[in-house]
């Protein structure tokens, strides 16, 4: 019995033994997983996109991502070999670093630190609309190229300039152009804004585009223009207007021109009176007018018929008004009455568009 005992304590003294060994010989020193390398992607002025390569036997990857300051801003552990980070400041540098895991019981451990910088893109201004302006029919169109990035675009009117039903114009729209109707005539100021609601793009500088609004042509047509204070005979144009209003267009052979509107309320011998609009300087009953190398002072005072409108229409008619003229130093050269006439039976027409300063 004793001897029984003493077998079966030799044999687990073996095994006892036999285990101790087998252990010290299979344990293995564990070695680094390779590192990863990283990629940058797409970004904006928020977002950096960043992609790594696989590493082998790599279980997950750890991942910091700090700003200039060395704070964290977005860290984490994924089993895929990307991230996008969002909610970043604009134009700001910052550095991902990345590595990985392996699993505890296999013969591996942790990656090095794979590390790289990158830098959120800076805010684009849109280009500036150089807009243009033509005008048909009373109607003003503004108009400019189509911007890149822009989703629509921000139309002002200078209040103190022009008024639309006495309302400020300001307006958005996602066309290139825009009509404006019922402006007052005379010179205005427009300006044009490219809009986004993308915030790679910021408000681009306004545009500013001064134009005139002229009055709308209905018809042209030429004419005899006869000074008696100067013994003269000029070509120049009739012009009738869609308001009812008419010009004397290139008077003296210069480039400017008489406006004036049938006055209907004084009525001498039958024959409707005139009254002057665009004078330079106006000392009623005077107005007076720039005429190439001449001044052309008008008398006109209603009821006195000094003026008159006979006939008038775009193929026949009869314009006259009294008038004093001077020459450029302000000699006066004469007075009387100035007579223009005109019958051509079928009138050309031009239609003039406005112009730009």
């Amino acid at each position: 019995m004793k001897k029984e005992l003493y077998r079966i304590f030799l044999m687990m003294t073996a095994i006892v033994l036999g285990f101790a060994s087998c252990s010290d010989d299979d344990e293995v020193a564990k070695t680094p997983l390779p590192p990863t390398s990283i990629s940058e992607g797409a970004k904006t002025v928020s977002t950096l996109a960043f992609s790594w390569t696989p590493v082998n036997d790599a279980t997950q990857y750890a991942y910091e991502l700090k700003d200039e300051a060395g704070s964290v801003v977005l860290g984490g552990t994924t089993n895929t070999t990307s991230i996008l980070a969002t909610g970043l400041k604009v134009h700001t540098t910052y550095t991902l670093s990345v590595w990985a895991y392996a699993a505890l019981t296999g013969d591996k451990t942790t990656s090095p630190i794979a590390t790289l910088t990158a830098t959120t893109n800076d805010v684009v201004q849109l280009g500036t609309p150089q807009a243009e302006a033509s005008e048909s029919n009373g109607i003003v169109t503004i108009s400019w190229p189509t911007i890149d990035n822009a989703e629509y675009y921000y139309v002002y009117v200078d209040v103190e300039e022009s008024q639309i039903g006495n309302i400020e114009l300001a307006t958005i729209t996602s066309t290139n152009s825009i009509p404006l109707s019922n402006l007052k005539l005379g010179d205005h100021t427009v300006y044009v804004f490219a809009m986004t609601d993308d915030e790679n793009y910021s408000l681009s500088e306004g545009f500013a585009l001064t134009f005139t609004k002229t009055k709308a042509e209905l018809w042209r047509t030429d004419a005899s223009y006869y000074s008696e204070g100067t013994g003269l005979t000029f070509p120049v144009q009739i012009v009738g207007y869609e308001d009812g209003s008419y010009a004397i267009d290139g008077i003296y052979g210069s480039e400017e021109k008489i406006e004036f509107y049938v006055d209907s309320e004084n009525v001498i011998d039958g024959i409707p009176e005139v009254a002057f609009t665009n004078a330079y300087k106006e000392n009623p009953p005077y107005y007076y007018f720039y005429a190439g190398n001449y001044t052309i002072c008008i008398y006109y005072q209603q009821g006195s018929g000094n003026s008159g409108w006979e006939n008038g229409n775009r193929s026949k008619g009869e314009v006259w008004f009294y008038a004093y003229i001077y020459d450029a130093e302000g000699t006066y050269l004469g007075g009387g009455y100035e007579d223009i006439t005109w019958d051509t039976g079928e009138a050309s027409t031009t239609i003039k568009v406005a112009s730009t300063k």
